[in-house]
């Protein structure tokens, strides 16, 4: 018998931030964030087609329960969109979910539960791409990604180029300053899975793209410094 579709909602401010580097096609995942500060280390095991992040550090409305709302207000949409055709289970060891969940199921009719387990357990023995504590420092870090064009481009500079010029502004990290403009900065590239610094919207070709953004961020400043140090 073919198992039914699951989604999976994931409230990482106290179930952890793993995320399982393989995921089977019959799981959706909306993955939600509130720490800014995370967004560096799991940005690229993002990526996969079956998890959504819902990234809420950037236009955070700092209500209180905030990700909680937004996970119940997609899990009712959800609910709403699907109905039988799918399961649905929280990650959370909130218990204040009980409830709602309780009320969703005999809206529905449909089965929801809420176990206190991260992607890792939960998903069962799979190679885990992420288990890293939060970093102390805060670092600048703006990702997005449009998940349509993603899939429809065959790489990162035609995604780039289809864009457009607002959000291509959006999908740059660690802006610097070099000759009093802000024209430095670095952009990931999620086909090839690596960091791409790029100076004036051209890439950077005298620094590699390196699959760790502390290494090109670096890099990218030194080249910056001996720049303005030749002037």
């Amino acid at each position: 018998m073919k198992k039914k579709k699951k989604i999976l909602f994931v409230d990482t401010e106290n179930i952890g931030i793993q995320i399982p580097e393989t995921i089977k096609k019959r799981y959706t995942i909306y993955f939600y964030l509130h720490n800014r500060n995370i967004l560096p280390k799991i940005y690229p095991a993002c990526m996969n087609e079956r998890v959504r992040l819902v990234d809420l550090s950037t236009n955070s409305s700092n209500v209180k329960n905030e990700m909680d709302l937004v996970l119940l207000a997609q899990l009712s949409i959800c609910c709403a969109k699907y109905k039988k055709k799918r399961q649905y289970v929280i990650l959370s060891k909130d218990k204040g979910y009980d409830r709602p969940i309780e009320l969703l199921s005999q809206e529905y009719g449909v089965k929801i539960r809420r176990e206190e387990k991260d992607l890792k357990e939960f998903l069962g023995k799979q190679k885990v791409r992420l288990a890293l504590p939060e970093p102390a420092k805060e670092e600048v870090f703006k990702p997005w990604i449009d998940q349509d064009l993603f899939r429809k481009c065959k790489n990162y500079n035609e995604y780039r180029n289809r864009l457009g010029k607002k959000k291509r502004n959006e999908i740059r990290i660690d802006p610097i300053a070099y000759r009093g403009a802000n024209n430095a900065w670095i952009e990931y590239d999620p086909y090839q899975k690596v960091w791409i610094p790029y100076v004036s919207s051209f890439a950077l070709k005298a620094i590699s793209p390196n699959k760790e953004l502390a290494i090109v961020s670096n890099r990218l400043k030194e080249y910056i410094k001996n720049k303005e140090r030749n002037c």
